[in-house]
């Protein structure tokens, strides 16, 4: 939480007086955050930019610190 804070902050594009990370939830297969932000900019265009933009920075740092998304996932048994 505290690197995608970072990362966040960092960026011109992000209103950092709104910005919230928290760990919110254990999921099923997963260990839920909630990113929430304001952005400076009110044109949905460069909002959508700025949203992928944040959200590739955040995947690469994952990678980085050796993290890896949970995606969900079923295990189906066929019998004969």
């Amino acid at each position: 939480m505290e690197e995608i804070h970072k990362l966040l902050t960092a960026d011109e594009g992000v209103i950092e007086a709104g910005l919230r990370v928290f760990f919110t939830d254990f999921g099923a297969s997963s260990l839920n955050i909630s990113i929430n932000y304001y952005s400076v900019t009110t044109d949905l265009v460069e909002y959508l930019a700025l949203k992928q933009k944040l959200n590739l920075v955040i995947m690469r740092k994952i990678a980085e610190l050796g993290l890896d998304f949970a995606f969900p996932s079923q295990t189906v048994y066929l019998e004969k």
